[in-house]
């Protein structure tokens, strides 16, 4: 939950400083905050599974080598 919320801070946060710089608010706050969650999204799913491949793989290894650890 703290990876997607600090992708929508950050990316929100950028979208604001370029419609400060640009002049066109709204849209550029909207589109930094879409594209935060887009990339937080992405981001939690590739950490997750990551994880569940390595966890797999130290499940499969435990049973090949005659149950000893």
């Amino acid at each position: 939950m703290s990876h997607l919320m600090a992708g929508i801070v950050l990316y929100g946060g950028i979208g604001w400083l370029l419609s400060l710089w640009l002049g066109h608010r709204s849209a550029l706050i909207a589109i930094g905050v879409v594209v935060g969650v887009v990339l937080s999204t992405i981001l939690v799913h590739t950490r997750i599974s990551h994880a569940d491949r390595v966890t797999e793989a130290n499940s499969k290894s435990r049973f090949t080598n005659g149950g000893r650890p």
